[in-house]
């Protein structure tokens, strides 16, 4: 028997991605929606098996469309896939129908647990944890580190027998283990909790750091070991390494990696680093194509901490949108842009150079903005396709009619519906002999970038492991 689906997401590359994966599961008939009212008349059009569903969209939320159907008698598995985690609108949507709740980036294989049944109801759950040490400053330290990494601290011990007694009784999902305690060694509570739960996720934090101790314990069953003192950085690592599925499918309660003031996070700088040999083509096209000097002139690599953030100078009003997937599940969006007046006159220099029997006319300038744009962008693919090992397509170059503020709220808006999830690289580049500048724009998830940035380019950064 044939299965229906409904996806419903504002985000194009989202749609385009969860129809791949529903495709793979046998859903033969797939129906798309981009907002709440075409929701709702689809829900009502079609017989539908399953329906995945985003809460923020233009005009009304998800949550609306799950009131709005709640009446109907359907058998229809409605699953909440959001980069929104506030614990209250994930509770109504659960209340008001829906079975699961995914958060973006979505993996395969979370996503066919769900469509399973094999997750529980709310796939956002914080796990619950025990912090066990003697010393009430370091308690604190790592209570707090935990809860913004997005765990639940249920419990503190002190020492061996109370560490040994709450991991009993509370019976966490993850616990860290200080060595050195009053009544005994850490070492005799993870042998405890070992044999009552193979299975058990523990973190030993402590200042002892000798190799033997290291393998003992590692062989035991520890998951990892931290040396104090700890940071927010090296808990979150630490988490990757649990086989907790908040850690594995999903990075939405993961906080974001510290940054400074000018977002120059050192996983930042890799991901500018991955870029810098693309760019070094895109000033070799430049020159081609307009047989003059161009150079680059800055890059930088921001958090967007609002869609609104100025990127482009005010004097860029024309830029072109190309639209990459750079992976199924990695979204990325191009964007080239340049005062009016540089896109002429480089459109111009490319008629006379290597196009001259074209007519100098606005169709043709069109097509050598495209042009233009399509080759610096595709330049920044191929380096994103190189890292993956894999080929990559992009969608074709289109001129954006809107003001740039809106072009980017709507691309940002595609890649995520949280704005501080969306890491942007600014590239400018210059051309002195005529005074002409452009700009490229590349904006990704950031918990995708691992998935872009291997760990091989990484110069030595340590970074959450993201599974596929």
């Amino acid at each position: 028997m044939s299965k229906t689906a409904l996806i419903v997401d504002n985000s194009r590359l989202v749609r385009a991605y969860l129809k791949e994966l529903l495709q793979n599961e046998g859903f033969e008939k797939i129906v798309e929606a981009a907002s709440a009212k075409e929701a709702i008349a689809a829900f009502n059009e079609y017989k539908l098996d399953l329906m995945t569903l985003d809460i923020i969209m233009p005009g009304e939320s998800g949550i609306n469309v799950l009131e709005a159907i709640s009446s109907q008698k359907y058998q229809t598995k409605i699953l909440i896939i959001t980069d929104f985690g506030q614990e209250a609108v994930v509770e109504k949507a659960l209340k008001t129908g829906a079975a699961s709740v995914i958060y973006k980036p979505v993996r395969k294989d979370s996503l066919k647990a769900a469509i399973d049944g094999r997750v529980g109801a709310v796939s956002g759950e914080k796990p619950k944890a025990l912090v066990v040490d003697d010393s009430m400053m370091m308690r604190v330290l790592v209570r707090d580190f935990l809860e913004k990494a997005g765990c639940e601290v249920i419990g503190e011990a002190v020492d061996v027998p109370s560490g040994i007694k709450a991991y009993q009784d509370l019976k966490p999902d993850l616990m860290t283990l200080d060595l050195v305690m009053p009544g005994g060694s850490g070492i005799d509570v993870l042998k405890n909790v070992m044999t009552s739960n193979a299975k058990a996720n523990v973190i030993i934090i402590s200042a002892v750091s000798q190799d033997q101790i290291t393998q003992q314990l590692m062989s035991i069953g520890a998951k990892t070991i931290l040396n104090k003192p700890v940071t927010l950085q090296k808990i979150a690592e630490a988490l990757a390494t649990t086989n907790l599925a908040a850690f594995k499918t999903s990075k939405s309660s993961m906080p974001p990696l510290p940054v400074n003031g000018n977002g120059n996070h050192a996983g930042w700088n890799d991901f500018r680093d991955m870029l810098k040999p693309a760019t070094e083509k895109c000033v070799e096209a430049l020159n081609v194509l307009s047989q003059s000097k161009w150079v680059m002139t800055g890059m930088d690599v921001y958090e967007r901490t609002s869609y609104n953030m100025q990127v482009f100078p005010p004097e860029v009003k024309d830029i072109v949108c190309v639209q990459m997937a750079v992976s199924t599940d990695v979204p990325v969006i191009g964007i080239f842009g340049a005062p009016h007046d540089h896109f002429v006159k480089m459109a111009h220099k490319m008629l006379e150079t290597h196009f001259s029997s074209l007519t100098d006319n606005d169709g043709a300038i069109k097509l050598m903005i495209l042009e233009w744009a399509n080759i610096i962008v595709t330049n920044f693919l191929n380096t994103f396709a190189d890292a993956l090992g894999h080929a990559v397509m992009s969608t074709p170059p289109e001129i954006i009619d809107s003001s740039v503020e809106e072009a980017i709220r709507k691309a940002s808006s595609e890649i995520s519906d949280v704005a501080k999830k969306i890491l942007a690289a600014h590239i400018r580049f210059s051309c002195l002999e005529w005074n002409a500048s452009c700009e490229t724009i590349l904006m990704v998830r950031e918990d995708c970038l691992d998935r872009i940035v291997p760990k091989k380019n990484r110069g030595g950064h340590l970074w959450p492991a993201i599974s596929s």
